[in-house]
């Protein structure tokens, strides 16, 4: 799957986004994507509800982020043979009531919410499960590079 971006500015938001996913609070605040510019799909997550492409943006180093689907066009709608579909729900904690999200996207992750985590920080065996599947995807897209 394959997306072209339309905007990367939180003004052009309809749905509220969170804070903590990629962009900041003002509406000024831009996402690290370029507009006109077409992106791989590596997942889609639901963000606390809010659909999300799971994209390498302009300053990927070792990770993707999570960027509000409203902000892109589909391009290429054909889904990964690599996704997989995942649902998590945590209890509820003083930060929100019950958490629930749908993912899909690499088995490691639909098997393990921490496993993002573990991408992030740059935990070497999650750097390379993530490395392995990128490879996979862009080489299935035939967009290798494609958004980096």
């Amino acid at each position: 799957m394959r997306v072209r971006c339309l905007s990367n500015r939180r003004a052009d938001l309809t749905t509220p986004w969170p804070p903590t996913f990629g962009i900041g609070a003002p509406p000024d605040l831009q996402t690290d994507l370029e507009p006109g510019k077409e992106y791989v799909v590596f997942g889609l997550w639901w963000v606390e509800g809010v659909p999300a492409y799971v994209l390498a943006g302009e300053h990927y180093s070792r990770y993707p982020k999570p960027y509000p689907a409203e902000l892109f066009a589909v391009t290429d709608s054909r889904p990964s043979v690599h996704w997989r579909v995942g649902h998590w729900s945590w209890p509820a904690s003083a930060r929100c009531a019950i958490r629930s999200e749908v993912f899909i996207g690499p088995e490691a992750w639909v098997a393990d919410p921490g496993w993002y985590e573990l991408v992030v920080d740059g935990e070497p065996s999650a750097q390379r499960v993530w490395g392995q599947y990128k490879r996979l995807v862009e080489e299935e897209s035939g967009s290798a590079g494609v958004g980096q």
